[in-house]
């Protein structure tokens, strides 16, 4: 039977965001020196290209925010939209950064049948209708709701603005509804071609 998996299995994490130059936004920590998560408070720091063994638990959650990292650079380069969430592209890239199970906390060893067991699954099969209802398997939340990519709009024009407009500063003059939509395209947020300036607006702040 194969292992159990738990908090405490030691993952091998890889570092796969190379030559990136981006600046972290709230602590001001560069990409190119290393990519850093927090858990707990505590940071965990891997550099560029470089593996570290870390508890399942602090690996997943480094893991789950490089990934969005880098499929939100793929849509950029790409121009390819919704890929952080896609069906194929998430566990790719997961895959890329979890490397692999170094050792495992638990090994699952098969339990013995006992008379009991035994008495319960001929009572099931005599009473199928009072089995457990089957709620499926709880989400991950490194790896989110996946969903298919749907194709991408074409995006409007932009027309000429100036840089002083925003959304949030009530004394600005508001975005265009073409800079509306290509702010909500380049943070992966789904929209239509029907939405109205205030329907984005409010996609945007909801962010």
């Amino acid at each position: 039977m194969p292992p159990l998996t738990d908090p405490q299995d030691v993952l091998v994490v890889q570092n796969i965001d190379l030559g990136c130059n981006d600046i972290d936004s709230e602590e001001g920590w560069s990409h190119a020196d290393f990519f850093q998560v927090k858990y707990g408070g505590a940071p965990l720091r891997i550099k560029p290209g470089e593996t570290r063994l870390v508890p399942r638990y602090r690996a997943e959650h480094f893991a789950k925010h490089l990934a969005d990292h880098m499929l939100m650079k793929m849509e950029e380069e790409t121009g390819k939209q919704f890929l952080v969430n896609n069906v194929i592209e998430r566990p790719k890239m997961l895959a890329k950064i979890l490397v692999k199970v170094e050792s495992y906390y638990l090994e699952q060893t098969p339990e013995p049948i006992t008379e009991a067991d035994k008495l319960k699954a001929e009572d099931e099969k005599l009473n199928p209708e009072e089995k457990a209802m089957d709620l499926g398997e709880i989400p991950n939340p490194m790896v989110g709701n996946l969903k298919e990519t749907p194709p991408t709009p074409e995006l409007p024009k932009e027309e000429p603005e100036d840089d002083k407009s925003s959304l949030f500063d009530p004394k600005k003059p508001k975005p265009s509804r073409a800079r509306l939509i290509k702010e909500c395209a380049k943070l992966g947020i789904e929209w239509k071609m029907t939405d109205s300036s205030e329907q984005l607006e409010a996609k945007l702040k909801a962010f």
